[in-house]
């Protein structure tokens, strides 16, 4: 029977590329530790893992080149690659490196199976598994779908159940992204975001490192008033940092958001925003990119595959607005963001790049941010702990995930990085300046962003 081949999402292709164009070939492996508070049965959880990947259609995705294109196809069944490790006497230095290793071995090849499993034993006290999958088929809220379908397929198994309903179909979802063109939400879309880039209204660039690079550009164009500045570098090495946001300021954080109908996630990329207005000569025009899930539906919040994308949010905020009213600037600016996020991100790059005569070397951010804290734990409330790796690899300048630490109250900052671009010390000045400006806004919210501003890096 003849495979029925797809091409690529846009989500995909962004992804494909970034790894077409790196040394580090490792780029797109995402790997994860998973760990069960209580004592694990390994052979019953062996049989809940092969099942979770019977019921989750996009781990059975393959890539495969047809002529000059890069393709896709379901197989109608897919066994992961499955070893046993276990870590009995080893430190946690020696754990650490193994996984390290491991997380840092290519994933992503043509007509070969896109994960790789290993049933872990012994480590800290603890079993579970440790899991590396392509990003191309999936991302960190389907990774977090299948995870919590296996643990509550281990729990049904373990007290003879009823196993729970199986994740949504991917493969419809799909076949959605890929008409998407065809679609009269498109040219919404698309003229959404050639109003939100005209000649008269260019952004500016503004990083975490502050306006070097700016500067860098101006001076080698020999332009004072040029706006954007060089992104593109191949030296894609890669670490991650984790910090969290405690317990006690998330609990405030909540308070304040039920109280004045906003969201964390606005909490946190207004004090985001203003940590790089900061860094950047208290400049009031800041754009970086929102990296956003697109799983409205409820299909699309229960089905594996890969749909993120980027888009950049951009907003101008005085010094004269208070602290509350920028939260309504950032909360009015990702709704219409949202509104509008189907569309390819290099196509809106390639309007950015149009309006302003733009070289693609070039552009307005380095940093992305995303917010997901999905908390993970099985049907019956099973205790997990988890821990996202770095794959050795960054395909972007500056990329923070923000994530649930594993039921804690607490949030779970990842600050992924380039090594050849990013110093720790910044990425520990970026999360300390953050906390306080959050302290700060929600003790007082009439608090202006001059104010804010004046508080130390």
């Amino acid at each position: 029977m003849e495979r029925q081949l797809y091409a690529l999402t846009a989500s995909q292709n962004i992804l494909y590329y970034s790894q077409k164009f790196t040394l580090h070939k490792q780029i797109n492996n995402i790997p994860m530790l998973i760990l069960m508070e209580e004592e694990l049965d390994m052979d019953l959880f062996t049989k809940a893992l092969l099942k979770g990947y019977e019921r989750m259609d996009s781990l059975r995705i393959r890539l495969t080149k047809d002529g000059k294109e890069i393709k896709q196809y379901f197989m109608d069944s897919e066994s992961p690659e499955l070893y046993d490790l276990d870590m009995n006497g080893k430190s946690e230095e020696e754990i650490d490196k193994t996984f390290r290793k491991l997380a840092s071995k290519r994933i992503t090849y043509f007509d070969r199976p896109l994960s790789r499993a290993y049933l872990v034993k012994n480590c800290y006290g603890k079993s579970g598994l440790f899991f590396v999958i392509s990003h191309l088929i999936i991302d960190s809220w389907g990774i977090c779908v299948f995870f919590k379908d296996v643990i509550s397929v281990y729990e049904a198994l373990k007290k003879g159940e009823e196993l729970p309903k199986a994740p949504y179909p991917y493969k419809p979802i799909l076949e959605q992204d890929l008409n998407y063109k065809n679609t009269p939400q498109y040219l919404k879309d698309r003229a959404y975001w050639e109003k939100e880039f005209t000649p008269d209204n260019e952004p500016i660039f503004t990083s975490i490192n502050g306006r070097g690079a700016l500067e860098k550009s101006r001076k080698k164009l020999k332009k004072s008033n040029f706006r954007a500045a060089n992104i593109l570098t191949l030296r894609t090495k890669g670490e991650h940092l984790v910090k969290l946001f405690s317990k006690e300021l998330v609990d405030r954080m909540k308070d304040f958001s039920v109280n004045n109908k906003i969201s964390l996630q606005a909490l946190v990329m207004l004090a985001f925003r203003t940590y790089l207005s900061k860094a950047n000569t208290n400049e009031s025009d800041v754009l970086f990119y929102t990296v956003l899930a697109r799983r409205s539906a409820l299909a699309e919040k229960n089905c594996g595959g890969s749909k993120v994308f980027f888009l950049p949010l951009r907003t101008n905020i005085a010094e004269d607005i208070t602290f509350m009213e920028a939260l309504d600037i950032i909360t009015d600016k990702q709704s219409s963001v949202y509104r509008h996020s189907t569309i390819d991100p290099l196509e809106v790059i390639d309007i950015t790049n149009k309006v302003y005569n733009l070289d693609p070397r070039f552009g307005y951010s380095t940093g992305s941010i995303t917010f997901q804290p999905i908390p993970l734990k099985g049907t019956n409330g099973t205790k997990l702990h988890t821990k996202w790796y770095p794959n050795g690899g960054a395909p972007n300048i500056f990329y923070l995930t923000i994530m649930d630490d594993d039921g804690s109250g607490a949030l779970r900052f990842y600050y992924e990085h380039q090594i050849s671009q990013v110093k720790r010390e910044t990425l520990e000045k970026l999360h300390s300046y953050m906390e306080r400006i959050i302290e700060k806004g929600i003790s007082n919210k009439e608090i202006t962003i001059k104010e804010l501003l004046e508080i130390e890096l």
